[in-house]
């Protein structure tokens, strides 16, 4: 399954993570070993978002990390995005390209993100980066510490 949590229709922070609560709450139901969470120091980065925007995102990102540990009982672990997209896309990245897209691209070309494609405007829709941006932070986990929480587990 590959989807988003669309919070947009939420007018602050604390609405936003009530419902984020909810999901959680809902995805309890499956056996949930591992969360892995892009790591919100890498938006500091030369050319990133604005101050305003960073630290909106550093409190949510604290919110979700901290509901992980409080309704599945996981310390997730977070990720560098610019790590993650070396561990994931396993590729050098050509110069004069955006990473970002780059990442975008290739994620596009290996899985079926067709759900995400508006037929009519003939683009995918905004979440798709979002998306893309998981499913390397996803795939850079299970480079980087699957083997690890195996060798716990065994």
């Amino acid at each position: 399954m590959c989807d988003f949590i669309d919070i947009s229709k939420y007018n602050d922070i604390y609405e936003k993570i009530e419902h984020v609560d909810q999901i959680f709450n809902d995805l309890k139901k499956y056996d949930i070993k591992h969360v892995a969470i892009e790591d919100i120091m890498s938006k500091f980065c030369f050319g990133g978002s604005r101050i305003s925007t960073i630290i909106t995102l550093a409190k949510f990102n604290m919110l979700v990390t901290y509901k992980c540990y409080c309704i599945f009982d996981i310390k997730p672990e977070h990720i560098n995005v610019i790590h993650a997209r070396k561990l994931a896309l396993k590729e050098k990245i050509p110069k004069n390209v955006k990473a970002k897209d780059f990442a975008f691209d290739n994620i596009i070309s290996k899985f079926n993100l067709e759900k995400f494609f508006n037929k009519t405007k003939n683009k995918y829709v905004n979440q798709t980066a979002d998306v893309t941006d998981s499913i390397v932070i996803s795939l850079a986990f299970i480079e980087e510490f699957y083997d690890r929480f195996n060798q716990k587990s065994s």
